[in-house]
């Protein structure tokens, strides 16, 4: 899906009807298109995000929310990929534009997702640094200890001295480090 989209995209030329005065195209036409090869680029998008892409979508989407300050979405995939690339005050300055924005233009707050985006970006949501599975759930991360050591091999003269350590300290907690 996402190498179709990227053939789909390449051929995009820019505005459409450039050059044609009919006032049916101007309002209602060119619009329409530029929304699908928006909508377009939203999907591309979030297959590099779910791909794990981070940092190497943030230029392309702080030009895109330069040029669309009103389009959320662009707006939730910009905070996205910058919390992944580690950036958590540029995610938090990012909301900060796009509710100024909003507030400004529309006297409105951001919807609900990029909301609860904000939130889990404040709150170091380590499930957001993971890109989602199929079901759009982030995959599981372990949660386990290595398994036990069956026993040092070899290591006698090792075993000894953590022995003479762990004797000498009888009453108070002994520490030793192995390299």
């Amino acid at each position: 899906e996402r190498a179709t989209l990227v053939a789909a995209l390449a051929l995009w030329r820019g505005t459409p009807f450039d050059g044609i005065r009919a006032t049916w195209l101007d309002r209602v036409e060119g619009p329409r298109l530029v929304d699908r090869y928006l909508a377009a680029v939203e999907r591309r998008i979030d297959l590099d995000l779910a791909a794990g892409a981070g940092s190497e979508v943030v230029g392309q989407l702080w030009e895109l929310t330069a040029r669309h300050p009103l389009r959320e979405r662009f707006w939730e995939q910009l905070m996205t990929a910058l919390y992944r690339a580690g950036r958590q005050a540029d995610a938090l300055e990012a909301y900060r534009r796009l509710y100024r924005a909003l507030a400004d233009e529309l006297g409105v707050a951001p919807g609900a997702a990029v909301r609860e985006l904000h939130r889990r970006i404040l709150a170091g949501d380590p499930g957001l640094r993971r890109p989602a599975g199929r079901s759009g759930v982030p995959a599981p991360v372990p949660r386990q200890l290595p398994a036990a050591i069956r026993g040092f091999s070899g290591r006698g003269q090792s075993l000894a001295g953590l022995d003479a350590i762990a004797d000498r300290a009888e009453e108070a907690t002994a520490i030793a480090v192995i390299s």
